[in-house]
């Protein structure tokens, strides 16, 4: 549903923007290292590997329009309060949608800062599994509202660098519980909490009419926090979520 969602964003951007050529296309691996850790002491941790695809409209002191979709998935281990070992299969889905102006100068060095706001819709499963005694999964979801920036820097033509930071607003977040042979499907309501995300772009350019006229290597760190709050049947606990990794981001220009 996110997928289709992003691609009709892409089309939307694209119709706005294909006769200024400013649009650029983008598509890579995002690999992580994530730690969950709850309240009660429940920890996991593991490797997450991901796509991450979008699309952008930067213009020299014009809007800067954006759109990127991300998909990630991968085994995580830990133990739970008791100090039993649990596993389970872990997931998110990510799109968002960014409006701004990009404010760029030419004096000493190219330099570019987009401030920008936009709106996005969030997903992530854990789905636990043998051997751990709790067999069911964990659903939480919410929309959300999201500033933040992009910049930038050229230290040669062909290299630049920049900090890009986002922090994200949760809008009527919930957990849903599904799979547990015990009780029936049920739907938590989670406290909206704040979410924060900071990049370091390093960034090489091509000459010339090449295929891909950018590579640019992502390190990033994010901080997924959702926020406990008093639910029926069950207490939603405060779950914290710390990702550390890089996104490989392969661009075409025109």
């Amino acid at each position: 549903m996110l997928l289709h969602r992003f691609f009709l964003l892409c089309l939307l951007l694209s119709s706005f923007s294909i006769h200024a050529r400013y649009l650029e296309f983008y598509a890579g691996p995002e690999i992580s290292y994530l730690e969950r850790q709850r309240q009660t002491g429940t920890h996991q941790e593991g490797q997450i590997n991901g796509l991450r695809v979008g699309v952008d409209r930067i213009k020299r002191h014009g809007f800067y329009l954006g759109a990127d979709y991300l998909y990630g998935c991968g085994e995580i281990e830990g133990k739970n309060s008791r100090e039993k070992a649990i596993f389970s299969n872990f997931s998110n889905e990510i799109i968002e949608v960014r409006l701004g102006y990009c404010l760029q100068h030419d004096w000493p060095k190219k330099q570019f800062f987009i401030p920008f706001g936009g709106w996005g819709s969030f997903t992530q499963s854990n789905q636990f599994i043998p051997p751990t005694e709790m067999i069911c999964t964990f659903t939480e979801h919410f929309n959300f509202f999201v500033v933040g920036f992009l910049s930038g820097f050229n230290f040669t033509p062909l290299l630049s660098m920049g900090i890009n930071f986002k922090v994200r607003f949760m809008q009527n977040s919930a957990c849903d519980i599904t799979d547990d042979p015990y009780f029936d499907d049920i739907t938590m309501i989670v406290k909206d909490s704040t979410q924060y995300r900071l990049e370091l772009p390093f960034v090489c350019k091509s000459r010339g009419p090449w295929l891909l006229t950018k590579i640019a290597l992502i390190p990033f760190y994010e901080l997924r926090q959702f926020g406990g709050r008093e639910s029926f049947p069950f207490d939603y606990i405060e779950t914290k979520y710390h990702l550390y990794g890089a996104n490989l981001k392969l661009s075409r220009c025109f």
